[in-house]
């Protein structure tokens, strides 16, 4: 339910329409699921996220082959693609804060990959974790947009 709030939100605001190649996320059991994003827009090429010491992106495409990789994650075996490539990222959030900085999972990967991204940067959280009135670091990343699951 919450997942399908989301992805409604985004396709209602246009966040993605002027956008070609957009990461996205696999989901975890607790993330908002998005990947029928994939269907919805057949004409955008989409790429996950792959973790080693740090964070890439591959293609991926409705069917493609996931493989399991560090914590708990599926991720794709396409093509790497340059941070630079890349129009849009969208970043699963624990919580995001009232001035749109993410709160992660505290290992950092997205905000060291973010660091000097020029592309629009999309946060996706269930509503009860947004707007939260918390204690942001130095380098937590903000967002330029806030897409929320739940009324």
């Amino acid at each position: 339910m919450l997942s399908a709030q989301a992805i409604e939100c985004i396709c209602s605001s246009k966040a993605l329409e002027k956008y070609q190649k957009i990461a996205l996320y696999y989901p975890l059991q607790y993330e908002l699921n998005l990947m029928e994003l994939l269907t919805l827009y057949p004409d955008k090429e989409f790429f996950l996220p792959v973790t080693t010491t740090h964070l890439s992106f591959k293609s991926y495409h409705q069917g493609d082959v996931l493989l399991p990789g560090p914590f708990k994650t599926l991720e794709p075996t396409g093509k790497l693609i340059a941070k630079e490539m890349l129009d849009c990222i969208v970043i699963p959030c624990v919580a995001i804060s009232r001035t749109h900085q993410r709160i992660g999972y505290g290992k950092g990967f997205y905000d060291r990959y973010l660091d000097g991204f020029k592309g629009l940067k999309i946060g996706v959280c269930p509503k009860v974790c947004c707007e939260m009135n918390v204690e942001m670091d130095r380098f937590d990343v903000i967002l330029d947009k806030i897409i929320q699951g739940g009324e």
